[in-house]
């Protein structure tokens, strides 16, 4: 059984904003899961100078296969004109592998959008 994971994780300005590309990343069914992390301080170089900002960080839980879908809807439904999209290859405990290939595979007709 394949036990592959592609987590993805994206900061965002709001939890709003956060919550809100769950939501499209999850009815597309590019994913399985995405969970919102607090708040915390990013500290980063924009335009040449030094920022600080609060930001939420969305981590999405998804297949390999979805992950290129799920990383293009990220960026298309992203405030930023530059968003972060870091993905991460895991392996999953069988339960939760088999849990998600099933949710995956429900909806195996190209998604919609």
């Amino acid at each position: 059984m394949d036990t592959g994971i592609t987590l993805l994780y994206c900061p965002f300005p709001t939890r709003a904003a956060a919550r809100a590309a769950s939501h499209v990343l999850l009815e597309k069914k590019r994913a399985v899961c995405c969970h919102i992390l607090p708040a915390g301080a990013s500290h980063y170089i924009w335009e040449g100078a030094e920022t600080v900002a609060e930001e939420h960080i969305l981590l999405v839980k998804t297949l390999p296969a979805m992950a290129d879908a799920a990383a293009a809807q990220l960026a298309q439904h992203h405030p930023y004109s530059c968003p972060a999209i870091l993905r991460f290859t895991a392996t999953a405990n069988p339960a939760f592998a088999a849990w998600a290939a099933t949710i995956i595979n429900e909806f195996s007709s190209p998604p919609i959008g």
